[in-house]
């Protein structure tokens, strides 16, 4: 199997591009409506029109998941007079960016949010030096490290408490007078994977850089933009993006991201002490430990052991083909390997690390998926992929975290299991010319807590008619938002108008909605 595959390798085949549709959601979507159809057919008895309307909304979850709402407008404001000089000191536009919001009271005090930060005034502050201070945004954020990890190579300089400020965010820090203005640390460097950059949280500011910006050019978290509220926050994919990582700590991220390793995937769980004494962490395609104080010496456990898969393969002597490379086992017995595969583990720190080869590369699904199994972990050879993404590791790190702890927290903290979606119209049958009002209610599972600022898109899909994409505004402090749609006209009488809102979160599979309404026409 392995020299079929070598050949078609060779001889440069590429596989045309599939479409891969949504076959569970739109199967799922279709019954939804199916019994939602046949109520509405009893009562009106236009089936033809609730035909009609089904066959549109099979294309609704791709077209609903390819649309993002775009931010809503804030205007523009100026810097309050009280704000001017303690803006200005701090860097002004370049650093804490434009102001979103004019001056507002609370708590006694005059508050004004920017991009970065939000500015307070204490009147009351017998101390002038103290009046002027940056509120704790970072703490409202809710990111901070569960234990202070000492990443390598990461700083010089002690910020107390085991954290540390990593040396690219130096200069910026210190030009805002240090402690005084960020506050204390929450969080060592994190790498963030979905927006690529490398972040760091304090109570009052974070500060980050892009992969890809050259040294020195680190910025501040738009904080205020985040947390301004409902009429002015933006970025909010950014900002769920945070809260969802935050529900791991990174111990070993920065020494993956310094060895190019960044195709382990990401971590699943929590770290957790061993048995033997090391930090270990679950990730997508292994399972990683190193000494708790030298988090740099990154290890793989022997994951593929731990599973139970590829035990009984029998050892095979070596093969002439010049393609492969062996790996002897015993008694000038072992495995052959593919050459892409003896190169993906020479730059994951070599056999020693992926362990001994426990079978042949064997076909996973004909003609598309190949695998080869190590103790570590397998590698998987995507042929119908792009050759710079033909080589993967098998993603095995969820199944390990399922059977040996169910319970841990694992990495995607929204679901339709954790998130509880609500959507309701106000007018179950609609007149000519009126505006129909839709309601929604977001809680966070277990308990119903409200979600603020969630943001969510709508799509309304009527008979005859292209589909409309509607944003709605950001959940309130009860996690609730409301949309008024424009009034309905031009439509034949007893018309089903269908509508699905999905919430902008960082989820697996989209955490939507669908409901429908009758349009009477009179």
């Amino acid at each position: 199997m392995g020299s079929r595959l070598l050949t078609r390798e060779m001889d440069a085949i590429r596989p045309q591009r599939l479409c891969k549709i949504p076959c569970a959601q739109v199967a799922f979507l279709r019954e939804m409506k199916k019994r939602k159809t046949a109520r509405l057919i009893m009562l009106v008895g236009i089936s033809a029109v609730c035909i009609a309307s089904l066959s549109t909304l099979i294309f609704l979850r791709p077209i609903a998941a390819l649309l993002r709402p775009a931010p809503t407008p804030t205007g523009s404001f100026a810097v309050d007079p009280l704000f001017r000089d303690f803006y200005q000191s701090l860097g002004g536009l370049a650093v804490l960016g434009q102001p979103l919001a004019p001056r507002f009271e609370q708590n006694a005090q005059s508050c004004q949010y920017t991009q970065a930060v939000l500015m307070c005034f204490d009147p009351a502050e017998s101390d002038p030096a103290w009046q002027y201070r940056l509120e704790p945004l970072g703490t409202r954020l809710g990111v901070r490290d569960s234990a202070p990890f000492a990443s390598p190579q990461m700083g010089s300089r002690d910020l107390g408490g085991g954290y540390v400020l990593y040396d690219e965010f130096a200069a910026l820090y210190e030009s805002l007078r240090g402690g005084l203005y960020a506050g204390r640390p929450l969080t060592q460097l994190r790498v963030n994977q979905e927006n690529q950059r490398y972040e760091q949280f304090f109570e009052n500011l974070g500060f980050y850089r892009r992969f890809d910006d050259p040294p020195g050019s680190a910025r501040l978290i738009p904080y205020g933009a985040y947390l301004c509220g409902p009429d002015c926050s933006r970025d909010l994919a950014e900002y769920w993006g945070i809260v969802q990582a935050n529900q791991i700590d990174q111990p070993f991220e920065l020494s993956l991201r310094q060895r190019g390793w960044s195709d382990l995937g990401a971590p699943l769980a929590q770290p957790r002490l061993a048995e033997d004494g090391a930090l270990e962490q679950v990730y997508d395609g292994a399972v990683l430990y190193a000494p708790h104080d030298q988090l740099d010496q990154l290890r793989f456990r022997p994951l593929v052991r731990w599973l139970r898969m590829a035990q009984d393969n029998p050892l095979v002597p070596r093969s002439a083909h010049e393609k492969l490379v062996f790996y002897e086992v015993k008694d000038g017995l072992g495995h052959n390997v593919p050459d892409f595969f003896d190169a993906f583990i020479a730059s994951h720190g070599g056999r020693e690390l992926a362990g001994q080869p426990l079978s042949e590369m064997f076909e996973r699904k004909p003609g598309q998926l190949f695998r080869q199994c190590f103790e570590s972990y397998c590698l998987d050879y995507h042929l119908t992929e792009a050759p710079e993404q033909r080589v993967r590791l098998a993603p095995l790190g969820l199944e390990y975290a399922h059977r040996s702890e169910p319970t841990q927290s694992l990495r995607q903290a929204f679901s339709a299991e954790t998130v509880l979606l609500q959507v309701e119209e106000a007018s179950p049958l609609l007149g000519k010319g009126e505006a129909q009002r839709i309601r929604v209610h977001v809680r966070r599972q277990p308990g119903a807590r409200p979600m603020y600022l969630v943001d969510a898109s709508l799509t309304l899909v009527m008979p005859g008619k292209p589909a409309q994409l509607f944003n709605l505004r950001p959940t309130d402090q009860d996690g609730a938002t409301e949309l008024v749609l424009p009034p309905i006209e031009d439509l034949p009488a007893m018309s089903i108008i269908e509508y699905q809102v999905c919430l902008n979160l960082p989820s697996i599979q989209p955490i939507c909605q669908t409901d429908s309404f009758l349009y009477s026409g009179n």
